[in-house]
């Protein structure tokens, strides 16, 4: 969980501890009933907060969860099993080559089209 998030929780929790305490105190010396009402409550509130930290801290581990997964994603996605995906793929997907005449160039769309001109010539020519 980032700093300020748990400083600024932790105050909130200490301020309000403070003045539960006030409460219960006064609650207490005006009625034995009134004060195990108070404490109860106090104990209610208290709960609620320590819930609001752990949902703060799970969001937070979600988020990160989330960005990793991503980032994992996009890195498999440039270089699948580690290695560069120009170097898995091979040239042969970004530039065709023809053997002789009549050879297969890449057209839009990514498919090869046997006989179709733009593709380069083994021996250099177009």
């Amino acid at each position: 969980m980032p700093t300020e998030t748990k400083k600024k929780l932790a105050a909130a929790g200490n301020a309000m501890d403070a003045e539960l305490d006030l409460l219960v105190g006064w609650m207490q010396s005006q009625d034995k009933g009134l004060g195990q009402s108070g404490e109860t409550g106090a104990g209610k509130i208290r709960y609620q907060m320590n819930r609001l930290r752990t949902l703060a801290a799970n969001f937070q581990l979600q988020k990160e969860a989330t960005l990793t997964r991503h980032a994992n994603s996009i890195f498999n996605a440039l270089y699948p099993g580690g290695v560069l995906q120009e170097r898995v793929h091979g040239a042969r997907t970004i530039c065709p080559v023809r053997t002789g005449t009549g050879g297969d160039a890449l057209q839009a769309g990514g498919r090869f089209v046997p006989g179709a001109r733009g593709a380069l010539d083994v021996k250099g020519r177009e």
